[in-house]
């Protein structure tokens, strides 16, 4: 993927940030997900809408995972190291 497409990848989810600073849309959508979150029963927390598709469970844990994925990749560019990094299988790690 050349830095246009992947930049053209990522639009999108630039698009939906909100006016305010990140530590405050961080915080704010924190919250929402931990509220909304803590309305799932277990049961309801395996549901997935269709077979072969995840759970509520492996979807929440596919956005810890892309959280950690990013925030290490955050690290790698603000210390301006020009290692490569790696890719992940979100399947295979929802599994």
């Amino acid at each position: 993927m050349n830095s246009a497409s992947v930049h053209e990848f990522y639009q999108g989810y630039l698009d939906k940030v909100k006016n305010g600073t990140v530590v405050e849309n961080l915080i704010e959508s924190g919250d929402k997900l931990s509220d909304l979150v803590l309305t799932i029963s277990e049961e309801q927390s395996m549901h997935a809408y269709d077979q072969g598709k995840w759970t509520i469970k492996e979807l929440v844990q596919h956005m810890n995972d892309c959280e950690r994925v990013f925030a290490y990749r955050a690290l790698t560019f603000a210390r301006n190291d020009h290692h490569d990094l790696p890719g992940f299988d979100e399947n295979t790690y929802a599994a």
